[in-house]
């Protein structure tokens, strides 16, 4: 019995200490209070610039969101802002995903974690195919698709690499 009730302390304080370090991963849409924040995050970082230089001026890429068929949200860890989603949906069969961690958060396991979680969204479920495009030198990129079930598929016209989710 004794040996049973230690195992047992020892099992609560290791679950205690896990939830206790577990951080929110909240999706906000896109908002004027966040143009500045996603601005800063490029103005020093030569990867995002190489990689997602039309994200850099949110204000201009904010007129192309409808929220019905084009979603993006600044992702918040403990409503901090972290990076940033975006999902377009093309048809009823195939929809196109972008995720960007802003330089001072990457790795740290969240690029994972933020595309893991933005599966399960509603809005994201609504097609059967995710595609997913990367540069073939963005090797973290890469294995953040791979890690997270996509798949290789084919090298398009401008040579990005294509990788496919299917539900």
């Amino acid at each position: 019995r004794f040996d049973r009730k230690c195992r047992t302390q020892e099992l609560f304080l290791n679950i205690n200490f896990f939830v206790y370090n577990i951080h929110m991963i909240l999706f906000q849409r896109l908002e004027e209070k966040y143009f500045v924040t996603i601005q800063k995050w490029f103005i020093d970082d030569e990867a995002g610039m190489k990689f997602l230089s039309s994200y850099s001026k949110p204000e201009s890429y904010a007129q192309l969101i409808d929220f019905n068929k084009k979603f993006f949200w600044v992702v918040l860890e403990d409503e901090q802002p972290i990076g940033f989603l975006e999902f377009e949906i093309e048809s009823a069969e195939m929809g196109y995903i972008v995720f960007y961690i802003a330089p001072e958060f990457r790795n740290q396991g969240l690029a994972n974690r933020i595309l893991r979680e933005s599966l399960v969204l509603s809005d994201v479920r609504q097609v059967r195919v995710i595609e997913a495009g990367v540069e073939e030198d963005n090797y973290l990129s890469i294995k953040v698709l791979e890690k997270n079930g996509f798949v290789y598929s084919y090298k398009d016209e401008d040579n990005m690499l294509m990788y496919q989710l299917r539900f």
